[in-house]
């Protein structure tokens, strides 16, 4: 009998950047996904949420839609 084979956990490296130094709120940086080799980059805290959520959904399930309270950078 063999043992189910568990997914291997994702990995990411992030690299996060002040966009304006005068505002802590204002990130940007780059999301890298170790084992699928992709990296992303991202202009607000909101947009790196979406992709770290997106990676977790099927490739063909519609993008997550965000809070009402949430406001764009």
């Amino acid at each position: 009998m063999s043992k189910a084979r568990r997914p291997l956990p994702v990995s990411y490296v992030l690299r996060l950047y002040r966009a304006d130094p005068s505002r802590l709120d204002a990130v940007a940086g780059l999301l890298e996904d170790v084992l699928a080799g992709r990296t992303m980059s991202f202009k607000s805290g909101t947009e790196l949420l979406r992709q770290l959520q997106a990676a977790d959904r099927p490739a063909d399930a519609p993008p997550p839609v965000p809070p009402a309270d949430t406001d764009p950078v």
